[in-house]
């Protein structure tokens, strides 16, 4: 983690924690394909006689798991590389750096409860930035295992990043004042909901079972 006074006004965030939550969960699917992929191939039903060509099958198998693993493998770095761009943030210049796209505080206008697993109680990311394109949207892991990630400087300065952002839940026509946009729009954060979150991940995570 970078300081602000390590690398001028900026201040960026660990992204190691982010990494090896991706770094275990691609060794789970990893895993469960080496094991399913021999069961998609080999009948466990047929007899073998001595007859070497009756091995064909397993060894098709063998082969298909080693180049599941192979993709597997390639398919983990381009998803780390796809969302973990780097985070940093200017507090004195008011602005946010989400891989090499700057973002003024003033354009940062979403929010939102990112569960990077299928299940909320292993992690939980906030998401903000402007509009809905990916590349104009930061991701900062605040739980993994029950365990908060962010240090104490790097809440202070997410907390006054987020106070300066116009943060709004989306409307609908058949809601233009947003009084039900909680509900129409789950996950969504306005600003105080966003502060919220990033003060207290547990209680999020306890409120999504």
């Amino acid at each position: 983690m970078t300081s602000a006074s390590e690398k001028g006004t900026w201040f960026e965030f660990d992204r190691s924690a982010f990494k090896a939550l991706l770094a275990r969960q691609g060794r789970l699917f990893v895993g469960l394909m080496v094991v399913a992929s021999p069961l998609l191939v080999f009948n466990p039903r047929e007899r073998f006689d001595t007859s070497p060509w009756d091995f064909v099958p397993l060894g098709v198998a063998l082969v298909i798991s080693a180049a599941i693993m192979a993709g597997s493998a390639f398919l983990l770095i381009a998803i780390i590389g796809a969302t973990d761009r780097r985070v940093a943030i200017d507090l004195a210049g008011r602005r946010v750096r989400v891989g090499s796209r700057v973002l003024g505080f003033d354009v940062i206008d979403t929010a939102s409860v990112v569960t990077p697993t299928s299940d909320p109680r292993q992690a939980l990311s906030i998401r903000f930035g402007q509009g809905r394109s990916p590349r104009r949207r930061a991701t900062i892991l605040l739980l993994r295992d029950d365990h908060e990630v962010l240090s104490d400087e790097a809440k202070r300065v997410l907390l006054a990043a987020l106070a300066q952002c116009p943060l709004v839940r989306p409307t609908s026509p058949y809601d233009p004042n947003g009084r039900f946009a909680s509900a129409n729009f789950p996950g969504t954060l306005d600003q105080k909901d966003a502060l919220d979150f990033v003060t207290h991940p547990r209680r999020v995570r306890d409120s999504l079972g």
